[in-house]
This record gives structure tokens, sequence and C-alpha cells, in this order.
């Protein structure tokens, strides 16, 4: 998000300073893209089953629902930074009106 948010500054003052240019732009936003592409090898072993943990009092426990609300949360945030990055570079009209 900080990345998108240097980005989304840069992109206003090239815009004000009249030199803005679209390929600079996306140049300047692929690495943020390749950083956000690499979330699945980066998380993949949060998709491997949980270990069961043998509790003190003899019950196994798994992924407890905090964990899953995190899991969320954690998807929210991955879509919300995609976006974030995709308006920035496409405008929020990205086919036109």
């Amino acid at each position: 998000m900080a990345e998108t948010v240097a980005l989304s500054e840069w992109k206003e003052r090239a815009e004000e300073a009249g030199y803005s240019n679209a390929e600079q732009l996306k140049q300047r936003a692929a690495p943020i893209a390749k950083l956000l592409s690499e979330r699945a090898w980066r998380e993949a072993h949060f998709d491997e089953a949980p270990v069961p943990i043998l509790m003190p009092d003899g019950s196994i426990r798994s992924e407890s629902e905090e964990e899953g609300k995190m899991r969320v949360m954690s998807d929210v945030f991955y879509g919300a930074a995609n976006l974030f990055l995709a308006s920035v570079v496409h405008g929020p009209y990205p086919r036109g009106m």
C-alpha cells in the first residue's frame, strides 16, 4: 500500500507539472504489481492443512476462529491493494464513461 501511495503522489506531481507519461507510470507500477502477484508463493504455507495441536485438556485444535478471521482480512487487504494500484494506474474510470 505504501508503495502505491508513493506512486499516486508521483503521478499527481507529474500531472501538475504537465509531464504525465502513461508508459512511465506503468513502468513504475510494474514492481508493485509483481510484488502483489507473488502473494501465492509467499503465502503458500498458509494453504496447507493446519497442524493439529494437542491441548493440555487432551482436545485437538486446528485453525481457530480468530485465525480464520485473520485469513479473511488478509484476503480483503490483498484485494484492496490490487484495486488501489489499478485505480492509480488506470484512474477511476478505466473503460471510460
